[in-house]
């Protein structure tokens, strides 16, 4: 295990220790772990490329310096073409409170290309764009695409654009944790699946869990899954969702589920449904897919309308939807609006509710 004042790191949180941390990075890797148990000031990224078999544990913290750029070589840390690495226990601060408005490329941390990988009780925030942001080397290869990760009880709070952003990804997991109170640039959602029409291969996210996760009072949706590429077996699991101003969750996976949900503590109007089924992405050619929503409890929903329900389907989205076993308190205006042919609402108590 090795420490960065190995490397002549000071770690007062005042000295600048970037060079140093770059060095301690590069000595990670082939069975080589780095702890960090203090706080280290920084002023450009901590880069780890083409590195395999490392943890980076501690209960230290990284803070990114006044006045720092905002782009992508200043993130906090950047991790690309690695495998077989865990990062846990330590807090990165973007600190954009000091720094140039957001939103950009840099983020806490930056993950690109990465394999077999697990960050578990992490805590980044105040990052100018993302907390956490998972992208591809080339968008257009699958290959080259994050797979097989785990995100466990991670929190992130109050970042500028997204909490989590994940680009292209396969085979993962968000397992507990909290992505609050992002806000100052849109989508502004605490978790973001969000692959780019124009740059990625057509199944960019696919097998993906989300569960047990807080997602509280982002300036947005508490959860985005993009329908932009065919988005396929995302499944949202025993959520969370806590006064999220632009509504719960906007779903566009082609096929997947929405179990267990919490949706709570709102009382303005949505986009358009606290859980929103989108439109189908225009390279789809018709109607196909499914999404179950199942078993979604709504507390404290004071605002709702036939525009603006608790469950919306737009027309032309693209899976067909299953809404079962929906609740409600006597608090919420219990309205459900499935404009989808072939949809259907299965044991759904005492609605208001077009279909």
């Amino acid at each position: 295990m090795i420490i960065p004042e190995s490397f002549g790191a000071v770690g007062d949180g005042l000295t600048d220790d970037t060079d140093a941390l770059n060095v301690w990075a590069d000595s990670l890797g082939g069975g080589t772990d780095g702890l960090i148990e203090n706080t280290y000031l920084i002023s450009s990224v901590i880069s780890i490329v083409d590195k395999n078999e490392f943890k980076i544990i501690g209960s230290g913290s990284i803070k990114i310096a006044d006045g720092t750029p905002i782009n992508e070589p200043y993130s906090g840390f950047f991790i690309q073409q690695s495998s077989d690495w865990t990062m846990k226990g330590i807090t990165i601060d973007g600190n954009r409170n000091n720094r140039d408005p957001g939103p950009s490329s840099g983020h806490a941390i930056k993950i690109r290309s990465c394999f077999d990988f697990e960050l578990t009780r992490l805590i980044c925030k105040n990052s100018p764009t993302d907390g956490i942001l998972l992208d591809a080397s080339n968008a257009q290869d699958e290959t080259t695409h994050c797979r097989d990760f785990h995100i466990v009880e991670c929190v992130c709070i109050n970042n500028t654009r997204q909490g989590l952003s994940i680009i292209q990804a396969h085979d993962f997991e968000i397992l507990g944790g909290e992505y609050s109170a992002t806000n100052g640039a849109l989508p502004g959602c605490g978790i973001d699946l969000e692959p780019n029409t124009s740059q990625d291969a057509m199944n960019s996210l696919t097998n993906g869990m989300i569960a047990g996760v807080l997602l509280k009072e982002n300036q947005g949706c508490g959860l985005q899954v993009s329908g932009k590429t065919t988005t396929l077996q995302i499944h949202a699991v025993n959520l969370v969702c806590d006064g999220n101003v632009s509504g719960a969750i906007r779903w566009g996976a082609r096929t997947g589920a929405i179990v267990g949900v919490l949706i709570k503590n709102t009382q303005v109007l949505p986009t358009r449904g606290q859980i929103d089924v989108i439109a189908k992405n225009a390279s789809a050619l018709d109607r196909g897919g499914y999404v179950y929503i199942i078993g979604p409890t709504f507390e404290n929903i004071g605002a709702s309308d036939l525009a603006h329900p608790l469950v919306y389907e737009h027309k032309s989205a693209e899976p067909l939807t299953t809404l079962v076993d929906m609740r409600f308190d006597d608090q919420s205006k219990a309205f459900v609006n499935l404009r989808g042919e072939g949809s259907s609402i299965i044991r759904p108590g005492k609605l208001n509710f077009l279909t």
